[in-house]
């Protein structure tokens, strides 16, 4: 009678089966090494590596689902969007994350363009168009329309993946709400703008005090030539000298305060 053929077995498998095998009570009638007494041992040997073999794909089909579990949950709560783009910027797949971004159902997003989100969908299909020329990573910043009516503002980072023939196939994009950071910038620059304006009123008020000062002076002598020549006027003689030097010291602190009034 010829041995059955067994399939090939691992050998890791095989070696700890036969182990247990051998540790296993022997039955009576298999005390000798006849071939019928092998022959049970050999498939005592062989169902038992099947089990065993069962046992373990059990447990690797066990971590696969666990691991998988725990991608999911990295890959859906993240932080930060995820999405996968074709070259016209439909939505090939997105994160829990990145729909919720968007304020939408993650199913309504899907085979939609992005740029029905976005506020300015010009600017994003030029971003799509560089990102294909792109060997690197591109940024972007945006701003998107949420399905509630808010606006918020994001950064895209994206790169294109080749498919296996290395041509481009779909854009991986990370999508980061910057809404607080650009509040900020535009609040410093707010405050910029009206230190600015503070600024140059501050400038104006002590230049209009700097001038104010500068023309007090002559119009002081102004005013005083002026008296002299109407005290020279009301005397009975009329002192033509003294009426000249005043008149001459009129004329001369009035061009003084005109020069002044110019910057001069």
């Amino acid at each position: 009678m010829n041995k059955p053929t067994m399939p090939p077995v691992n050998k890791s498998l095989r070696d700890r089966a036969e182990q247990c095998v051998a540790e296993q009570p022997v039955a009576g009638h298999c005390h000798d090494q006849g071939t019928s007494c092998k022959l049970i041992h050999e498939m005592d040997v062989y169902a038992l590596e099947l089990e065993m073999q069962n046992q373990e794909l059990k447990n690797a089909q066990a971590d696969s689902q666990s691991a998988l579990r725990r991608y999911t949950e990295l890959y859906d709560f993240a932080p930060v969007g995820y999405l996968m783009l074709e070259k016209s910027g439909r939505v090939v797949e997105i994160n829990l994350t990145g729909a919720a971004l968007l304020g939408v159902e993650r199913g309504s997003i899907m085979g939609r363009s992005m740029a029905a989100y976005l506020t300015d969908r010009r600017a994003f299909r030029h971003y799509l168009q560089q990102t294909f020329l792109s060997s690197g990573n591109l940024i972007a910043e945006l701003g998107v329309k949420r399905a509630d009516g808010g606006v918020i503002d994001i950064q895209l980072e994206s790169r294109v993946s080749p498919d296996d023939d290395g041509l481009p196939a779909v854009i991986h994009t990370i999508m980061t709400d910057i809404s607080r950071r650009k509040s900020l910038e535009r609040q410093l620059q707010r405050q910029r703008h009206e230190m600015d304006a503070l600024i140059k009123q501050q400038v104006a008020i002590q230049t209009a005090a700097a001038i104010a000062h500068d023309l007090n002076q002559p119009l002081a002598a102004i005013s005083a030539y002026g008296e002299v020549a109407l005290r020279s006027l009301n005397k009975d003689e009329v002192s033509a000298k003294t009426l000249q030097r005043a008149l001459n010291g009129l004329v001369e602190q009035a061009q003084r305060a005109r020069a002044r009034s110019r910057g001069g």
